[in-house]
């Protein structure tokens, strides 16, 4: 999402929407990053979905993925149906690139809780998205029955003197 997009959706009072409690829908994500926060020092992923189809499409919220020691265990889970590769995440840098590798790659499933004005998202479920790359294939052409053998063709036939 551009800076002037974040700044229309804050004019129109989008910046803080999130879906109702025990929401359930199917989302796709639009930008995604890790980082220090400046304050605490705590560590997060953070993934802006975008929810697909039904009444809400189009709305958007923000999954917030703390990396402390108490939480990591059920934001790995996430991490990892998001389809981050733990195998290459050795630095913070190296998963702020993984999450923005996410960016409109899979269709996830997705529950929202609203707790103590958190908003907790369970990832169920990811698909993999359909390209809006155009791939016309043509269709193969029918073989050429054969018309004579490859010894009538080079003249080695049973009719050959």
């Amino acid at each position: 999402m551009s800076l002037g997009d974040q700044m229309r959706a804050a004019a129109a009072g989008e910046g803080d929407w999130r879906p109702p409690d025990g929401w359930q829908g199917t989302v796709k994500i639009i930008d995604g990053g890790a980082f220090k926060a400046r304050t605490s020092g705590n560590t997060f992923a953070k993934v802006r979905l975008q929810i697909v189809g039904g009444e809400l499409a189009g709305r958007q919220f923000d999954h917030l993925m703390s990396l402390s020691p108490r939480a990591l265990e059920i934001s790995v889970e996430s991490l990892l149906v998001y389809g981050v590769d733990l195998e290459r995440i050795d630095e913070l840098d190296d998963l702020d690139r993984a999450m923005f590798d996410l960016v409109n790659t899979h269709t996830y499933e997705v529950t929202v809780r609203i707790n103590n004005d958190f908003v907790n998202v369970s990832v169920h479920r990811a698909t993999t998205s359909e390209s809006d790359v155009p791939n016309p294939v043509e269709p193969a052409a029918p073989a050429r029955p054969a018309t004579m053998s490859f010894d009538d063709f080079i003249g080695g036939g049973d009719d050959a003197a």
